[in-house]
């Protein structure tokens, strides 16, 4: 990836992972392009930054992008068949919707309130099990995304303290004797 990462890149990284909760959890999210490209423009400068370290692992690469994606929060969720009604009650074309969308009110709810978290801790799961020689299958429960989300959300975490967790949730999910360096 190139220091100032180009569009694709950027969908690259995210496509799957938005894919992925939109799926889970029924709602469509809005991304915002430029709070998304300074996601990774951080992450990249960040890793770039930690002392002795030239090649970044796995782990630290998804905590820097987990603790970016949390800091900045650049995806909205919205019910598109909700924004659709209203579009067509108000006569909108396909063409208004885009100019529109930043007005739309963001559905309410618990659920809502943690979607940059949410997919903060997809992403950095996704990017420790594409990344892994041993096909690492990180083992969430629910309680343990809950406190990890309400965490990220409420309390300081460090790209650091991401990366160790991620490391020991996957050392804890490694089959037997398995590394997960």
């Amino acid at each position: 990836m190139s220091p100032v990462p180009t569009e694709r890149d950027i969908e690259t990284l995210f496509s799957p992972v938005v894919d992925e909760f939109e799926k889970t959890f029924g709602w469509r999210i809005l991304a915002d392009g430029k709070a998304l490209e300074e996601c990774v423009i951080r992450a990249e400068e960040t890793l770039g930054q930690i002392n002795g370290v030239d090649d970044p692992n796995r782990y630290k690469i998804a905590g820097h992008y987990a603790f970016w994606i949390r800091k900045l929060k650049p995806f909205q969720l919205y019910n598109e068949e909700e924004m659709t009604a209203m579009f067509n009650g108000l006569g909108k074309s396909g063409k208004d919707i885009a100019a529109f969308l930043p007005k739309f009110p963001i559905p309410k709810g618990a659920r809502t309130r943690f979607v940059n978290e949410l997919i903060a801790v997809f992403f950095a799961c996704g990017l420790v099990r594409n990344y892994s020689l041993v096909g690492t299958q990180l083992k969430l429960s629910a309680p343990l995304l809950n406190d990890w989300v309400v965490g990220l959300r409420y309390h300081s975490y460090s790209p650091s303290s991401l990366a160790i967790l991620l490391e020991g949730l996957a050392q804890g999910s490694a089959p037997k004797g398995t590394s997960v360096r």
